[in-house]
This record gives structure tokens, sequence and C-alpha cells, in this order.
């Protein structure tokens, strides 16, 4: 299940979401959009298909939340179950980080007291938490 640590800065209210294994789908421009579950009384015709899940992690030298591809399923599944059940299969827990796609250093979850990239004099500190 995917979930979102929500940090705001302390001086300009600005803030990060960082976000730990979320489903997506592929725009057919090939564009990753975090995938959207339908609402429950509706009937989609055809129906949206989970392609993997990512994550959105904080680079420190961007100073900017990045995606990270955790899994990314060979042929799109119509439920999202799938993507998660392939991502146990490879021994994934949900605290998988990675490298920034944009300039390669580590990414991470915590990002408390981290200098704010807006204002730079205040810093980001943990405000909540929710499963999107």
């Amino acid at each position: 299940m995917p979930y979102v640590y929500v940090y705001q800065c302390d001086a300009c209210r600005f803030d990060v979401e960082v976000t730990v294994c979320r489903e997506f789908r592929k725009e057919p421009d090939g564009t990753r959009v975090d995938y959207e579950y339908p609402a429950p009384d509706l009937y989609e015709w055809p129906p949206r298909r989970v392609s993997g899940i990512w994550s959105h992690l904080w680079c420190r030298a961007c100073r900017a939340s990045r995606p990270l591809v955790l899994v990314e399923l060979d042929q799109p599944a119509e439920h999202p179950v799938q993507a998660f059940l392939a991502a146990e299969a490879r021994g994934m827990n949900g605290s998988e980080t990675g490298p920034c796609p944009t300039c390669g250093e580590p990414l991470t979850v915590d990002i408390e007291g981290v200098p704010c990239p807006q204002c730079e004099s205040g810093a980001l500190h943990n405000i909540g938490e929710y499963e999107p």
C-alpha cells in the first residue's frame, strides 16, 4: 500500500511529499503517472491497468523529490495487487531507495531537518502522513 510523508518548512510553509510504493500506469506516450483507482460504482472500459510501482523520494543534491521505479511489469496488469506481488517476489519490502534519476546521488525517505529548498532559511519537518 502506498504511503505519503508530508514535510513542511518551519519558516515559509513550503511543503514536500515523499511517497513510498505508489502504483503507476503509463500514458500512451510512455510517460509514467500515478495510478488512480476508479470509483467503486463506475464501470470503465477498457479497465485501467497498472504498469508498476514507484516511489518519489528526496534527493539532497537536487533538493527535490524524484521518482524511483521499483518494479515495472512486462505487461500492464488489470489489478494493482499484481505489481505488489511482483515486488514481493523480488524480495522488496517497501523501504528500497536508489540513485536519483537526474544526478545519481542516493535518494532518501527521511528529510526531517533538511534545509528548505525554497527559502533556504527554514528547515523541513514532518507534519503528517497519509495513504493516498
